[in-house]
């Protein structure tokens, strides 16, 4: 499955695969809603697979969310999915603690 985007409620949820090759679909979306919101929920609970740069990216973009003084949630810290590349790559830390 290659990466669907979709939004509800508020939130950004993401399907399917995350890899280098289609983070910039991500990545650009995420950007707009940056420029447009103050508080930007992503929800990656349901993502089958994420490689190493792709982890390094979202945290990124967790980084400049930050310094844009934004708040940048990340649901996703109990996918098992993706549990193992994000411990190793150590970015586990850009999950939000609370569920929405």
């Amino acid at each position: 499955m290659s990466l669907e985007l979709k939004e509800q409620h508020g939130m950004l949820n993401v399907y399917g695969k995350i890899s280098a090759n289609n983070m910039g679909n991500l990545e650009n979306r995420m950007q707009q809603l940056l420029q447009k919101k103050e508080h930007i929920i992503l929800s990656i609970e349901r993502v089958e697979q994420i490689d190493t740069k792709a982890a390094f990216m979202l945290e990124k973009l967790y980084k400049t969310a930050a310094v844009a003084n934004k708040v940048l949630a990340i649901m996703g810290r109990q996918n098992q999915h993706i549990a193992a590349t994000m411990a190793k790559t150590k970015t586990t830390y850009i999950f939000s603690s609370d569920r929405v």
